[in-house]
């Protein structure tokens, strides 16, 4: 076999074989488009370049490298024989594409259709005490979780619990062992008096005569017993405002109706923040208003009360046919903005909702605001 039989090639196995028969087209593409493909193409490569050091942080990134490479061979290919191989450099376009529409639709599976959760941010607890003496036995938190529904990592493994008046034997007991001169009846009457309000702060316990020397581990711990903590999860949250945390405070409650002679109705608990004194609360989702066109064509502006929680998902309802279930990230990276008291949701999460919608409501966890009209922010006339 001679050079002069044609263009010789390497093969794997180390045999050489003609390619005058291969075709080498090179006009199939106008030179003007050939360069228009070629800068596209670098174009989108750039890019993803620039991408590569975060995309290597994501779940995905060992794929998103090896696609990043498989994307610079083939537009290295595609450059190398736009001139003189037309046919292998649309093969090598076509690889390009390929991968560059891989990395897109992993891009779009991690980032769009999961949704994206709320940030962690610090929990509110709230401490309960019991301010009625004529309870005829402790009363029973029985609606809060058995076990941790919302972060197993850091929550407590269960918060349902029997809660009666502060023991001063108890507490007596436990003064004594830590060398505090100070009476647990003095110390129950100033922090949780009968009728209440609780107050079980640390300037409170520490005004106690004999106390004001303790210690923040001793001060904490005479709050457990005067009043003890629950860590804020969306099962306490709903039993303090319709649950049996809200039955026990409120000042309509009466331990037996049926008892003769009858109880007085009054509050059975007393509920504060955890620094001990104040009152804890919360607010259920109320709209007072939902804005179409506000504050552009096609948003939702709603004003109210309770609309968002830590941690909580919130479901917009529009009437009509759209729902929709946001998380505070997917308003925010949209350009809206979430608070407790208003939600800002942009056009582009809520297309159709100009044309098909009259009412909205939200609900926060299992909590439903009620149902209210959505006022066009400048009605045609």
């Amino acid at each position: 076999m001679t050079l002069e039989a044609g263009v010789l090639a390497l093969l794997e196995d180390g045999d050489f074989r003609p390619t005058s028969h291969v075709w080498t087209p090179a006009s199939l593409l106008p030179l003007q488009e050939v360069y228009r493909q070629v800068e596209a193409m670098l174009a989108r490569k750039s890019r993803v370049q620039a991408a590569m050091p975060s995309l290597r942080l994501l779940p995905q990134g060992t794929k998103y490298h090896t696609l990043y490479t498989y994307l610079v061979l083939s537009s290295r290919k595609a450059e190398l024989s736009r001139h003189s191989n037309q046919g292998e450099f649309l093969v090598a376009l076509g690889r390009f594409y390929d991968a560059y529409g891989h990395i897109l639709r992993l891009l779009h599976r991690e980032f769009v259709s999961l949704p994206i959760p709320e940030p962690k941010l610090r929990r509110l607890p709230m401490r309960l005490g019991v301010i009625r003496a004529d309870l005829p036995q402790a009363i029973f938190i029985a609606d809060l979780e058995p076990t941790s529904q919302i972060d197993p990592a850091t929550d407590p493994k269960g918060q349902t619990r029997y809660l009666s008046r502060p023991s001063a034997p108890t507490i007596q007991t436990y003064l004594n062992a830590q060398g505090l001169a100070a009476s647990a009846t003095t110390l129950i009457a100033a922090t949780v008096p009968v009728g209440g309000p609780v107050n079980v702060s640390a300037a409170t316990i520490t005004g106690v005569a004999g106390l004001g020397g303790a210690t923040g581990t001793q001060i904490v711990a005479l709050q457990d017993f005067l009043a003890p903590r629950l860590v804020e999860t969306r099962v306490v949250r709903e039993s303090f405002l319709v649950g049996n945390i809200s039955k026990f405070r409120d000042p309509a409650f009466n331990p037996d109706p049926r008892r003769v002679p009858a109880f007085t109705p009054g509050a059975a608990i007393g509920v504060v923040p955890d620094a001990g004194t104040g009152l804890f609360t919360y607010v259920l989702p109320t709209i007072v208003s939902a804005t179409l066109g506000a504050p552009a064509p096609g948003a939702v502006t709603i004003v109210g009360g309770g609309l968002w929680y830590v941690n909580t998902p919130i479901i917009i309802k529009f009437g009509g046919s759209i729902t929709k279930r946001l998380y505070r990230r997917n308003i925010e990276l949209a350009g809206g903005t979430l608070s407790e008291t208003s939600i800002v949701i942009p056009a582009s999460l809520i297309p159709g909702a100009a044309v098909t919608s009259t009412t909205v409501f939200v609900q926060v966890g299992s909590l439903v605001s009620a149902t209210v009209a959505l006022v066009l922010s400048h009605p045609k006339m």
